[in-house]
Order: C-alpha cells, then sequence, then structure tokens
C-alpha cells in the first residue's frame, strides 16, 4: 500500500495534482468530461 503523501501545510498531494488539472483545463477551455476523458485515456497507457 502506498503512503498518502501530504505537503508540509496538510495538503494531499494528489488533491493538489487534481486542483491543478482543474486550473489547466478551465485555462485551456476543456470541459470537465474532456478533462475525465484525456485521464481516462492517459491512465489506459500505464
Amino acid at each position: 500500500m502506498r503512503k498518502r503523501r501530504t505537503l508540509k501545510n496538510g495538503i494531499g498531494v494528489t488533491d493538489l495534482e487534481e486542483h491543478i488539472d482543474e486550473l489547466a483545463a478551465e485555462l485551456e477551455g476543456l470541459t470537465k468530461k474532456e478533462l475525465k476523458d484525456i485521464k481516462e485515456s492517459l491512465e489506459g497507457m500505464k
């Protein structure tokens, strides 16, 4: 089991990554569905 990583301020790294993804999608004009589809495609490549 992987240990949950957190920053010094207590924010989880995964939560921060998710927030960054959402902001980047907003800047690029992507919908939440488009972002979800991109993430699913990337997961399939692992």
